[in-house]
């Protein structure tokens, strides 16, 4: 069971929304579990990495080449970006923030559908890059 207070409103109550695979990283890697606040809607994933494991994950300077969009790997990012999309179908466009935001993919795509996007990324040769 999901215990902890939301991080936005305190709410206590939270319903299973999505299992996902990160697509970008490892596809065929751990499922993570996207709660969703019944109270104000935000999502927490599950479980949430430690700092070292962020690290790990995020400071890899491989993770942010550009993608073959033709090979495995590319093909497995465009499902994820929809899947990512998807999750917040039926929302109407609105404020996000994209908590490592890599190249921005996601980003410029929540944009062009009329998103007001931010993104937050610790990755300085991620940074260094241009958005598409």
């Amino acid at each position: 069971m999901f215990k902890t207070s939301c991080p936005i409103c305190n709410g206590e109550s939270f319903s299973l929304k999505y299992r996902l695979a990160d697509y970008w990283y490892d596809p065929q890697g751990p499922q993570y579990d996207y709660y969703e606040c019944t109270q104000c809607k935000l999502l927490i994933q599950s479980p949430m990495l430690t700092s070292e494991e962020l690290y790990k994950h995020y400071r890899e300077s491989d993770r942010y080449e550009k993608v073959d969009s033709r090979g495995v790997r590319g093909i497995y990012h465009k499902i994820g970006l929809r899947k990512r999309a998807s999750i917040l179908r039926g929302i109407p466009p609105g404020n996000m923030l994209d908590i490592g935001f890599g190249h921005g993919e996601f980003i410029s795509f929540m944009s062009s559908i009329g998103w007001q996007v931010a993104g937050t990324e610790i990755n300085d040769s991620s940074i260094k890059s241009e958005l598409p």
